[in-house]
């Protein structure tokens, strides 16, 4: 199995609470894509900087919950790098992408946030795995999935039936000795 499935992640208090505190927020901007290459982006809220690790100021406290219970479930040899709304409308798939170039050492999260979501209305996650064979996820509220970040993949947005912006909540958690390498060979860059 690509995609481990973890239902009823959040309780229907903590979705309501996300989707009041963020979903219903002004803070959405447009711009977030797949990868460089993506030449349709679509709606985000991005609450955490990768490179201080830290959340960015005025962040609701159900994000920092909902990150920290996400690395509490991936282990403490994870560091989260990244936390972040993402918002599709028809049309606004993402394009297939990779996370993290090396197996094994991260870990991408997608928690699925519409409380209310019709199998006929798409949004599925799709992972392919080595010899490309896909692995799809099906849209439910609170159920968070979890992969390997170097698995290609792609958040399919809403069908033409659906009325809904498609919501969910991105993580991607980095073996701490993977995302120290990482950043020395930033700095070495600069």
């Amino acid at each position: 199995m690509l995609i481990t499935e973890h239902h009823n992640f959040l309780t229907e208090g903590e979705l309501q609470e996300v989707w009041a505190l963020c979903v219903c927020s002004d803070n959405w901007r447009f711009g977030q894509k797949s990868n460089n290459d993506t030449v349709y982006p679509m709606w985000f809220q991005g609450y955490y900087d990768t490179f201080s690790k830290e959340y960015k100021p005025g962040i609701p406290e159900i994000i920092v919950k909902i990150g920290d219970r996400f690395v509490d479930l991936i282990g403490e040899d994870y560091c989260l790098v990244r936390n972040m709304l993402a918002g599709n409308t028809f049309g606004q798939d993402g394009d297939i992408h990779d996370d993290w170039l090396t197996p094994n050492e991260s870990v991408t999260g997608v928690l699925y946030l519409n409380r209310r979501w019709e199998d006929n209305w798409g949004g599925e996650t799709i992972v392919y795995n080595e010899q490309n064979v896909p692995e799809i996820s099906k849209f439910e509220a609170g159920k968070l999935i979890t992969f390997d970040g170097s698995y290609p993949h792609i958040g399919k947005g809403p069908q033409r039936a659906c009325g809904e912006l498609r919501c969910i909540l991105a993580m991607q958690a980095v073996k701490v000795e993977a995302w120290q390498e990482h950043l020395d060979k930033q700095r070495k860059k600069s």
